[in-house]
């Protein structure tokens, strides 16, 4: 088989929305890349809820001739971001939030005559149930992996809106995003310098109950 050598970089930026209100609404935006400082940010007073979204780390895969050769497995990489609520004196506070998944600069092709996914999304919903429905991305088995076939696909795509979230006290929510380039027994060299790029955004969408 031929040598195998491909980029995949997967750059996961979070959309940071926090909200720190009495009575009126005062909004704070961050863009946070990836590889850097987390986004957390405390509230001022502790008789104020918070909503914190944290970015978590970058999705990096490297594919060569060492790891991605015939007979290796496939490869993959997984960062999880969490949305945390914290109550305040009231100790009650609600909020909705929406994650979303935008895909650019994606220019994998399929090297299969049956076009198999070349890249496949795998992601874990807060309590631990695997996303399997994205409108716009298709559901597959490959070699025993299941998750959404991302080759070549560009747009964004809602994965779930107006999630509720509910504290007494403190609750995260966490979601774990995997990105796999997946090994196939044939040649995959026509993505040799192929990339993807692309944001996990977690967004605020509407405050429910509590001093938000």
């Amino acid at each position: 088989m031929n040598k195998k050598q491909t980029y995949l970089l997967l750059g996961l930026f979070i959309l940071i929305f926090i909200i720190l209100t009495v009575s009126a609404a005062f909004a704070f935006f961050a863009i946070v890349p990836i590889n850097k400082e987390k986004a957390e940010r405390k509230a001022t007073s502790a008789t104020m809820p918070i909503l914190v979204f944290n970015a978590g780390d970058g999705i990096n895969i490297c594919a060569n001739s060492y790891n991605f050769g015939k007979d290796m497995p496939s490869l993959i990489d997984d960062t999880t971001s969490t949305v945390t609520l914290t109550a305040g004196s009231d100790k009650f506070a609600q909020a909705k939030y929406n994650v979303k998944l935008k895909l650019e600069k994606n220019d994998f092709i399929y090297t299969t005559p049956n076009e198999d996914p070349e890249l496949l999304l795998i992601i874990t919903d807060y309590q631990n149930n695997p996303i399997k429905h994205i409108d716009g991305l298709e559901y597959k088995t490959v070699l025993n992996y299941e998750g959404f076939d991302i080759t070549g696909k560009e747009g964004e795509y809602n994965i779930a809106l107006d999630q509720v979230i509910t504290a007494t006290d403190t609750t995260t929510h966490a979601w774990n995003i995997k990105v796999m380039f997946i090994n196939y027994s044939s040649v995959q060299d026509a993505n040799g310098s192929k990339t993807l790029g692309g944001y996990f955004i977690l967004e605020n969408a509407e405050v429910l109950d509590g001093n938000i």
